[in-house]
């Protein structure tokens, strides 16, 4: 087999030494790489982010072991990670521009990456550039056959996938909720979903079904179904791990949309309000993006999560920077991570929760009334002025703070059965029914 880098001279072996060095190093440079690409490219969702790292990583290992074991760079077939990520491109609309942008974006940061390591072991002037020359011809060869195999896997799935009912159905989804279709009576035809009748939409996800079998998530869709009493259900992949799936009621929906379905599961459901027609079609699913959004940020991976539970923080955590100032400007002394203000916000939030009763917030925590006096003056103090002045933005930036902790925490806590709310329909228009879950609630009181 014909070699680019060979074993002939010490200049060769170190390019080969400085890839066997790097290897301990690819889980962090996936990250790395895959953060570049997705702000490199804005039509990549957030979703997609775990499984462009996981092809980063596998190209970046493939990479590096060939160079050190003198592999041609032409020679082998693409990982399957990278197979799989080229297939859900086609999954998800993306355009084959954007997947041979990915590697010309990964292969600039894997370029820069290896040339720091590579400069930082070779002092001489003459060595490093034939180094350089060697390793940068070899990475050119690497990329220019993987893109190749890659369009190959694109053109071939595009090819299969449009010929299947998901994809048909998909595709007459997406027409909708980017208003391309405008035909309830044609498109409900094509959909044999019926799209004049009120509506709830909600996302099913899990982070372990990275693998394409939507079986287990299909399964939960239709017990949410069920609890709900609806008539009808349309589900529709949305990409690895996650199906966006909507159900249609005969006549209203019901007033209180409460499901456990899924409690116990390693699967996270974010539902949205019922609205009725084309047109809440459209926003019943916006609003669960929304939910599932707000869980995201405070790394809530199971459970459930109600729009009308985190309306608000939809709304106030579209700009994070701007609500992380908003908290800092408000809370002062209250907003630093620590476990004892931790505990003064929290108190501090059921205190405005209760009315401002020492009493209701002593026995709703289960702690010494005595002991809910001290850490409301103790959060005064931190605040900087007394406890009922600039009440609304304190109660707004006291949800905002619990949100914005979170997700500088581990991923992936399941949710407490405390913070799973139903959701009643009533004057007010969807908004919960009962006291909110703590970090997610309404800004007015919830009772004297």
């Amino acid at each position: 087999m014909r070699t680019a880098i060979g074993r002939g001279d010490t200049t060769r072996a170190l390019v080969q030494s400085v890839a066997a060095g790097l290897i301990p190093q690819l889980d962090e440079q996936a990250v790395v790489m895959a953060q570049e690409i997705h702000a490199g490219i804005p039509e990549l969702s957030e979703e997609l982010l775990t499984l462009t790292s996981s092809s980063c990583r596998a190209n970046i290992w493939l990479i590096c072991t060939m160079i050190d074991e003198d592999l041609d760079p032409a020679a082998p077939p693409p990982p399957g990670e990278a197979l799989k990520y080229a297939r859900e491109f086609v999954h998800l609309g993306l355009s084959i521009d954007n997947l041979i942008r990915t590697y010309r974006i990964g292969h600039a940061s894997f370029w820069k990456w290896f040339l720091r390591h590579l400069t930082a072991e070779i002092d001489d002037p003459a060595a490093l550039s034939h180094a350089v020359s060697l390793a940068s011809e070899w990475c050119f060869r690497y990329v220019d056959s993987l893109s190749s195999h890659m369009s190959s896997a694109y053109l071939c799935e595009r090819e299969q996938w449009s010929r299947s009912s998901i994809a048909r159905r998909t595709e007459e989804v997406r027409a909708i909720l980017e208003r391309r279709s405008t035909d309830a009576g044609e498109a409900s035809r094509r959909l044999r979903y019926e799209l004049s009748r009120h509506h709830v939409a909600f996302l099913v996800s899990s982070p372990e079904q990275q693998d394409g079998d939507c079986s287990a998530l299909e399964e939960l869709a239709r017990a949410v179904r069920s609890e709900l009493g609806a008539v009808d259900l349309l589900t529709v992949p949305m990409g690895a791990g996650l199906l966006a799936c909507w159900v249609g009621f005969a006549g209203p929906a019901p007033d209180a949309l409460e499901v456990r379905a899924g409690y116990g599961q390693r699967m996270h459901v974010a539902i949205g309000e019922p609205r009725e027609g084309l047109d809440g079609f459209r926003r019943s699913h916006r609003q669960a993006l929304d939910a599932r959004r707000v869980a995201g940020l405070a790394h809530r991976s199971f459970g459930i999560t109600h729009y009308g539970n985190v309306a608000l923080l939809s709304m106030l955590l579209n700009d994070l920077d701007a609500a992380a100032q908003f908290v800092e400007r408000e809370l002062m002394g209250l907003a630093e991570d620590s476990d004892a203000v931790r505990r003064l916000t929290s108190t501090l939030r059921v205190f405005f929760e209760e009315g401002s009763s020492f009493k209701r917030t002593s026995r709703r925590l289960g702690v010494h009334g005595n002991t809910v006096v001290y850490r409301v003056q103790r959060a005064a103090e931190l605040l900087g002025h007394n406890i009922g002045e600039r009440q609304l933005e304190v109660r707004v930036a006291l949800q905002l703070v619990d949100v914005l902790r979170r997700s500088n925490e581990e991923p992936d806590r399941p949710m407490a059965l405390a913070e799973r709310r139903p959701t009643g329909r009533g004057r007010s228009g969807g908004r919960p029914r009962g006291p909110a879950p703590v970090g997610a609630g309404p800004v007015a009181p919830s009772g004297a």
